[in-house]
Formats: structure tokens, C-alpha cells, sequence
């Protein structure tokens, strides 16, 4: 427990923390946090009754990720998606964590919602990770929405 906490400070103190800590605790990649006793941050799915707890700082804040493209729609497999991307430092940060902390789970916050879970973060190989979800999910219509939202600012 004790090497994780070291890793996980040393980590910040190597990777440009004052970003880190001047965003906004709504969005970003965050840390699971198993134990919810004395949760800093619960935050629920858009839909329903799940709730997480995560720290209140992103690993990946928002700032070193964008979504891009459309939302893609799949009739034959029933499901929609929309890219996101990794600038080169939340990728270096990603492969960081799956290779020093292999067991590490992700929650994608957006305005303070859950929008996705990354239970395997060493199945990642590419910047670019496609955010999935039924067609017509109100789920998704509410991510892609937040998305047209925010490249218009």
C-alpha cells in the first residue's frame, strides 16, 4: 500500500501536477477507489443508481483528452461510439499506470457523471479510445450532446 502511495505522489511531482490540481474535479480520468468509507468523491452514473467513489483530483484531467469525430452508429451490432483522444502526455500517463499499477481501474467523469469505466487499462495500445453505448441511449445522447456543447466554447 505504502509503494502505491509513493508512486501515485511521485507520479505528480514528475508529471506537471499544478495542471492537475488547478482543473476542475468534474472531469477527467480518475483513480476507482474501492472502499467507499470516508469516500472524497462520489460521483454516479448518468442513469441510475451506481455510484463511485474516486479522489477528488484526475490522473488524466480534461485538459490532456478531447473527443473527436461524430458519434458512429452500429445497427448491425446495436451500439453507438465516439472517439476520444489522448494527448501524448495523458497517453504517457495511462501506459505509466497500466505498466506500475496493472490493476488499476479508470472512471471517465464528465460534469461530474460517470460516462465510462476502464476495468483493463493494459488492453489500451492507442491514444484513441472509442467510448461505446447502446443506440439511442440517452447515455450517450447526453455525452454527445457535451460534446457539441463543448467545441463550441
Amino acid at each position: 500500500m505504502i509503494l502505491r502511495i509513493l508512486f501515485i505522489y511521485g507520479f505528480f511531482i514528475t508529471s506537471g501536477v499544478d495542471s492537475v490540481f488547478a482543473q476542475t474535479p468534474d472531469a477527467g480520468f480518475f483513480l476507482m477507489v474501492e472502499d467507499k468509507t470516508n469516500c472524497p468523491h462520489l460521483v454516479r452514473v448518468l442513469n441510475g443508481p451506481i455510484s463511485y467513489c474516486i479522489p477528488n483530483y484526475p490522473v488524466i484531467p480534461e485538459s490532456e483528452f478531447k473527443f473527436e469525430g461524430d458519434l458512429k452508429v452500429s445497427t448491425v451490432y446495436e451500439h453507438s461510439s465516439i472517439d476520444l483522444r489522448l494527448t501524448q502526455a495523458g497517453f504517457n500517463t495511462l501506459k505509466s499506470l497500466a505498466t506500475n499499477l496493472p490493476n488499476t481501474k479508470l472512471i471517465l467523469v464528465i460534469d461530474n457523471f460517470v460516462v465510462g469505466t476502464f476495468d483493463q487499462i493494459a488492453t489500451i495500445h492507442s491514444p484513441v479510445i472509442p467510448v461505446n453505448g447502446k443506440i439511442n441511449s440517452p447515455e450517450m445522447n447526453w455525452l454527445y450532446d457535451w460534446v457539441k456543447k463543448s467545441r463550441k466554447n
